[in-house]
């Protein structure tokens, strides 16, 4: 695997993990009823989510 494929290979990983504790995040603050947080969080997943869909093109287009 090409060396740039491989560090978007690993970015996504780390992505893929900041995405499962955000969304835990995002349970526990609904659950705390602390809506304010649970905005920004969304507001972070969907920046991330758009990141992932970036990096993917990256790995399956170059």
């Amino acid at each position: 695997m090409h060396p740039d494929k491989e560090n978007l290979h690993e970015v996504l990983g780390y992505v893929n993990k900041a995405l499962i504790n955000i969304n835990k995040a995002i349970d526990d603050f609904e659950k705390q009823k602390d809506f304010e947080r649970v905005y920004e969080l969304k507001t972070v997943k969907v920046n991330l989510e758009i990141s992932k869909k970036v990096i993917m093109y990256g790995l399956f287009h170059n």
